[in-house]
């Protein structure tokens, strides 16, 4: 558990990497590929890496509170747009069940994901970056509000 939630002192909201709930039993380490998954990863066209990130992004955001899940739809509609403009990939099932990591990351480290993927186009990575930023100025002012 994050001890900045704990004293309600989390500046991240949604985007925190740290869970905000007291859980029984919690790993406290980092969700990574391992070796073989990144290899995959990273033979993957953007298109493919973006789909497979907007896919688990998509589930991940309907579980959110409706006001993040607002803040949310820009950042997502921003990923659609280019993964649309570079044309609807088509990804084997093997793919996807061999990356079936992803579905256990943050959707801080998703985002996280998509920064560091050489195969993304820099200017959708400073267009995330952006985003995200207001994301978590927006976030930070419904929390203040409530």
């Amino acid at each position: 558990r994050s001890i900045r939630a704990f004293y309600f002192k989390c500046t991240k909201g949604l985007l925190c990497e740290f869970c905000h709930f007291g859980h029984s039993t919690h790993s406290t380490s980092k969700v990574k590929l391992n070796m073989s998954e990144r290899q995959l990863f990273e033979t993957l066209e953007e298109g493919k890496v973006l789909s497979l990130v907007l896919s688990v992004l998509r589930g991940k955001c309907q579980k959110l509170p409706a006001t993040q899940q607002d803040v949310m739809r820009l950042l997502l509609a921003a990923i659609q747009n280019r993964v649309s403009r570079l044309g609807e990939p088509t990804i084997s099932r093997n793919t996807r069940s061999r990356l079936l990591t992803l579905r256990k990351f943050s959707i801080g480290r998703l985002f996280e994901l998509i920064q560091q993927s050489h195969q993304v186009d820099a200017s959708l990575k400073s267009e995330v970056r952006s985003l995200l930023m207001s994301a978590r100025t927006a976030v930070q002012r419904l929390e203040a509000c409530d």
